[in-house]
């Protein structure tokens, strides 16, 4: 019989423990996905600063094959598209995981995706065009124009 309670008593430690860390983990993991998110989204002017100034930086455009086709002022010279998320891993090994990428689309939703993805896959530098280019062009701002890197 003591071995019983015993037993019962060890199932009841564990199971109180695997609920503890469950709970820690449902409390913690939307804190650190916002802390994720609030160091990778950036407005449209610092976006293109840090773009600009970070040495081997690459530019993910991340707006859909199916859209209508962006306009000469909002293509980015060096962009790299990755319409859809099949093609990322492709981009990837090409690219290096050593790398800063910056990710943009139409309206931030699957830029958002995009970075969710690399952050998943441990990339450490990564940041997206907040709100995406529709809204830099409803603000007046075109990151096409102001994104160039000067080349050597």
């Amino acid at each position: 019989m003591p071995e019983t309670t015993n037993n019962i008593r060890k199932a009841h430690i564990n199971a109180i423990f695997i609920f503890v860390i469950a709970l820690f983990f449902m409390v913690l993991e939307p804190i650190l996905a916002q802390s994720v998110q609030s160091k990778t989204k950036l407005k449209a002017a610092d976006f293109c600063q840090k773009y600009k100034c970070t040495p081997n930086a690459v530019l993910l455009d991340a707006r859909p094959v199916h859209s209508k086709p962006p306009h000469d002022s909002t293509l980015i010279t060096g962009a790299i598209r990755v319409p859809e998320k099949y093609m990322l891993q492709s981009v990837l090994d090409t690219v290096g995981f050593d790398r800063p990428i910056f990710v943009f689309c139409s309206e931030g939703k699957r830029s958002e995706t995009i970075v969710a993805i690399l952050v998943q896959k441990h990339y450490q530098k990564v940041y997206q065009l907040d709100g995406g280019l529709d809204l830099c062009l409803k603000k007046g701002f075109n990151p096409g124009k102001t994104i160039v890197k000067k080349t050597k």
